[in-house]
């Protein structure tokens, strides 16, 4: 009994230590002007398309990327990134060659980004660190094994749909935190929503990724 008591005020003693150290690292905490970064990150994607099964909440994939970044200010990074998921989804289809019809669309997608923008440390001086982020950037999805069916009895209206490319700008806006460990590696996650401009069917998406990144 006596030694469980002793290990439990150990691991507690442990756990304040570490605490602390989080909280005070400001006097060890590397500047980020001229720092470089660079990493990987894999997370939850949320279109805005329907999912295939018409019982699922909503539509949710996997996407995954790379990221760089460069500080510019101690508090100011400038950003670039791409990412890729692939996804099955639907949506409603009001017109079919010319003529009104009530509709679903049915498809796989593939998309690709790539952005560049900002990011800015809204607390500094700790290791953990809260950012609001901003991107411009640009939009390719590739729309295959395409089929128009029934909304009320799922059946195909058998009109051949052939593969087709729709690109289309985007703006990012997004928070994210991170947590410098050791001076040697960042680890983060974050939550953005991207808006698409120019693309016929995509309007909007939100990632929620996690990152690795290492820094030099």
């Amino acid at each position: 009994m006596i030694r469980s008591a002793l290990h439990r005020l150990a691991a507690g003693a442990l756990a304040l230590l570490c605490m602390g150290a989080l909280l005070t690292s400001a006097s060890s905490a590397r500047a980020e002007r001229g720092e470089w970064v660079a990493g990987v990150a894999s997370g939850a994607l949320f279109p805005a398309f329907s999912a295939q099964d018409a019982t699922a909440f909503r539509l949710t994939t996997w996407m995954v990327g790379v990221q760089g970044r460069y500080g510019l200010l101690d508090d100011l990074d400038l950003t670039l990134g791409a990412d890729w998921a692939q996804f099955a989804g639907s949506m409603n289809e009001a017109v079919m060659l010319g003529t009104p019809v009530d509709a679903v669309r049915v498809f796989s997608a593939q998309q690709i980004g790539v952005h560049a923008g900002a990011r800015y440390k809204v607390l500094s001086g700790y290791d953990v660190a809260p950012y609001v982020e901003g991107a411009l950037g640009y939009q390719w999805t590739i729309y295959s094994a395409q089929d128009l069916r029934e909304v009320q009895t799922g059946r195909s209206f058998g009109v051949e749909l052939s593969d087709e490319g729709q690109g289309g700008a985007t703006v990012m806006l997004g928070v994210a935190v991170d947590w410098r460990i050791f001076n040697l590696v960042f680890v983060g996650a974050a939550l953005r929503v991207t808006e698409v401009f120019g693309a016929e069917r995509y309007a909007r998406f939100v990632t929620v990724p996690l990152e690795l990144s290492v820094y030099w």
